[in-house]
């Protein structure tokens, strides 16, 4: 009896511990019952939003650049190029102030603009490319490339200019105006002393009867005697013998000394009084040819032609006579 009742009692005891193993691997499932202990994991979900920032990159600064500007030769090519000259910013020629282009030219003016200027050059974006005698073209990237001629003197806007004398700049500015403050530069200009004589007159054609023109030049000797400045009733071709020595061929002549032209490098600015009838023989310029002219002075012209130069000139017809 003893042995069936120990036998039991393991049998008993196994049966338990099966339960509980049974019990161990049954997986959690929702809320257990009354007295039971429930574990629950918490999941956080986090969201993450991007942003999209666009930046605007920055307009590019206007500059220009000049290739040579220093002891130039007279006529020498000067290219500037530009760039961050934005094409948005050309209005319609209506607008106050308008902005149609930019000039690119030489003259003088202590401003934006040239108070005067020439060789000048248009640019747009509807200009020629490749550019012309006139005109180049603004890009659609602001850019653009423009070359002038660099001319000392020259008449403009009823001034004449000796930029051998005178500051002469290469200007660039907003067309027509300079009203676009930041399309606006300008630097120095210098010409060599050119090596003979060059003249410039500030009206040839077209001449009343009576009208003052300004002669300028450069090129001219410094040394004693210095030179005169007339007008001619003669050409080169058709001068006669006495034509650098008699006083009624000589009418009206300007004298520039030595030391007014050393004084200037050798350059000069004056005015001469031109008819249209001059001289000993009383010449009718309208219909012959005559000249401003200069010469060595006081007769040593004659055997040193160094500083000879002429000048056509052509008056405006004789009115035609009352009936």
């Amino acid at each position: 009896m003893a042995n069936i009742s120990t036998t039991r009692r393991g049998a008993a005891t196994a049966a338990v511990l099966l339960g509980l193993g049974a019990a161990a691997c049954v997986p959690e499932s929702g809320p257990g019952p009354v007295g039971s202990t429930t574990t629950t994991e918490a999941t956080t979900t986090t969201t993450t939003t991007e942003v999209t920032t666009t930046t605007e990159a920055p307009q590019a600064t206007p500059l220009a650049t000049f290739s040579s500007t220093a002891g130039l030769a007279t006529g020498s090519p000067v290219t500037v190029t530009g760039t961050g000259f934005d094409p948005a910013l050309i209005t319609a020629p209506s607008a106050q102030p308008a902005v149609v282009g930019i000039y690119v030219a030489i003259g003088i003016g202590d401003g934006p603009v040239p108070t005067t200027f020439t060789s000048a050059k248009y640019i747009r974006p509807t200009g020629p490319s490749p550019e012309t005698a006139t005109g180049a073209k603004l890009n659609a990237d602001g850019s653009f490339t423009a070359t002038i001629n660099a001319v000392p003197l020259f008449t403009a806007s009823g001034q004449t200019v000796n930029c051998y004398i005178d500051a002469c700049k290469i200007f660039v500015f907003s067309a027509h105006t300079g009203s676009q403050g930041s399309w606006n530069f300008s630097t120095p200009v210098t010409f060599a002393t050119p090596s003979s004589p060059i003249v410039h007159v500030s009206k040839t054609t077209n001449l009343g009867a009576e009208e003052t023109v300004t002669v300028v030049g450069a090129g001219f000797a410094t040394t004693y005697p210095g030179i005169y400045v007339w007008q001619a009733p003669y050409t080169n071709a058709n001068k006669p013998s006495d034509w650098a020595t008699n006083a009624d061929n000589t009418e009206g002549a300007a004298y520039l000394p030595n030391t007014l032209l050393a004084a200037r490098g050798g350059a000069f600015r004056t005015t001469v009084a031109t008819k249209d009838v001059i001289g000993l023989n009383d010449t009718d310029c309208r219909v012959e040819a005559c000249t401003i002219l200069t010469v060595k002075a006081h007769g040593q012209g004659v055997s040193d032609d160094s500083q000879t130069t002429w000048t056509p000139l052509a008056f405006a017809p004789a009115p035609a006579p009352t009936p």
